[in-house]
């Protein structure tokens, strides 16, 4: 379902966002899973491998948001987040940290496991890019997107 909310949110292509109009199964987002899926098992890979590239994606993107964290508005009420502006930067601080050092010792036992992060990292930026022009041709900002409200 995250492929076709992406897609629904345009993110994705819009065939990823279309669903099967009797049992709304987005069928092609689950076809698109299906292929990762079997090339991912045809690389011949670990466990421990596919364990280390899903961890250190984890890592990166839990300390993205330690950054957003830190970068909350800086009002001083705290109930709009539930913590102060100097707890958010303390917590903020100690969950990048704390992601670096569990990205840094997955990272340490090197070898396919960071080649395959490093291969999927560098292909995630260059969809980012491409799909950013496509839609900057139709007039959306994929920025825009980003920030607007999720669908119900």
């Amino acid at each position: 379902r995250d492929v076709y909310a992406l897609a629904r949110d345009r993110l994705f292509p819009d065939r990823l966002a279309q669903v099967h109009r009797r049992s709304g199964i987005p069928v092609a987002a689950v076809v698109l899973l299906t292929l990762l899926s079997v090339l991912g098992i045809l690389a011949g890979g670990s466990i421990l491998e596919y364990a280390m590239v899903a961890v250190l994606g984890v890592m990166v993107v839990q300390a993205l948001i330690a950054l957003a964290v830190m970068r909350l508005p800086r009002a001083d009420d705290p109930s709009r987040f539930g913590l102060g502006p100097a707890a958010r930067r303390r917590l903020g601080v100690v969950l990048f940290v704390i992601s670096l050092l569990f990205a840094g010792v997955g990272a340490s036992g090197g070898g396919r496991s960071v080649v395959a992060f490093l291969a999927l990292s560098i292909l995630g930026a260059v969809y980012y890019q491409a799909r950013r022009r496509t839609l900057a041709r139709q007039g959306v900002q994929i920025a825009d997107l980003l920030a607007g409200p999720p669908h119900t």
